[in-house]
């Protein structure tokens, strides 16, 4: 007589769930600096002869609604300065005159604010 058939393999084990990502650096980590939009600001020592700036940006979408500077050279704490930077800023209401060009995210820009863009990083 013929052997009977040999049984069926078990089904295979179900996968195990994913495991949950790694818990983000704390924030000195990171090497970034986070404002809440309203009152913060970074106090730089005086610098001289800068020709240029470079900085990645988030602009939160609920920002309230008033003059916003994200860079600001007018003035200087160091005794020592010659001089303030009267045309060295860049606002949701004026520019000064000082820029000469402005790249967001590797294109070449209007010195303007509404060339920002709000919701997203830039460089």
């Amino acid at each position: 007589p013929p052997s009977p058939p040999p049984p069926p393999p078990p089904p295979p084990l179900p996968s195990p769930p994913p495991l949950p990502p790694p818990p983000s650096p704390p924030h000195y980590v990171t090497w970034s600096l986070e404002f809440n939009g309203i009152d913060n600001y970074l106090l730089l020592p005086y610098a001289r002869d800068i020709v240029a700036v470079s900085m990645w940006i988030w602009m939160a979408v609920d920002q309230p609604q008033r003059e916003r500077y994200l860079l600001d050279a007018r003035f200087s704490n160091n005794p020592a300065a010659q001089a303030p930077n009267p045309e060295l800023y860049f606002s949701n209401s004026a520019t000064g005159q000082r820029w000469s060009t402005m790249y967001v995210n590797a294109a070449n820009k209007s010195i303007v604010w509404s060339s920002l863009r709000e919701g997203e990083w830039m460089h």
